[in-house]
């Protein structure tokens, strides 16, 4: 991970007013916890894509 310049190590810590605008601030806590949902759902979506749903091989008969 970058060093942080003293001038933005100065802000940790210190309230949002703080902040010059534009900012662009993440809550990384909740950026993980998100991130992690979004893999759940993807992995078990790719999960259900590879099941099989019917029997291509079964016939009917008359």
């Amino acid at each position: 991970m970058s060093t942080l310049s003293p001038s933005l190590s100065d802000l940790i810590g210190q309230p949002v007013q703080n902040i010059d605008t534009p900012a662009l601030v993440v809550d990384l806590d909740a950026m993980n916890r998100n991130l992690g949902c979004m893999e759940s759902t993807i992995l078990q979506d790719a999960d259900a894509a590879r099941r099989q749903r019917s029997c291509p091989f079964r016939t009917t008969t008359a």
